[in-house]
This record gives structure tokens, C-alpha cells and sequence, in this order.
């Protein structure tokens, strides 16, 4: 019965990190700045955005498992 609720609290374990945000890392050059960051989900695609409309670089995007 112990097993039992070791795979319960796994799964609990794994179902509150699956609703965590994502984070990513993201490294991009633009102008002569150049950077790297852990940003959320979405603040990582809207800058790789950005940085790509000012016709910039992002050289890495990296999703991280929390």
C-alpha cells in the first residue's frame, strides 16, 4: 500500500510543476549589445520577436525543465 501513495505523491509532484510557467534562455545581439537572459515563456517569445524585427540575432533559445 506504501507504493500506492508514492506514485500518488509523484504524480501530485509532477501535476504542480506541469501548471509552473516555463522558463527559457535566450542569448540574442542586437546593435552592439549583446545578452543573455532566463526569461519567462512568454517574455522570451516576445523579445526574440522584437529582437528579430530589429533585424538582430538570437543564437540561443532554450527551453529549461524546472
Amino acid at each position: 500500500m506504501g507504493n500506492h501513495f508514492d506514485w500518488l505523491s509523484s504524480l501530485r509532484s509532477f501535476e504542480m510543476k506541469k501548471d509552473q510557467p516555463k522558463r527559457v534562455n535566450i542569448c540574442w545581439e542586437l546593435k552592439d549589445e549583446r545578452k543573455c537572459q532566463t526569461l519567462s515563456r512568454d517574455e522570451a517569445y516576445a523579445l526574440k520577436k522584437y529582437v528579430d524585427d530589429k533585424d538582430g540575432c538570437v543564437f540561443w533559445f532554450q527551453a529549461l525543465d524546472d
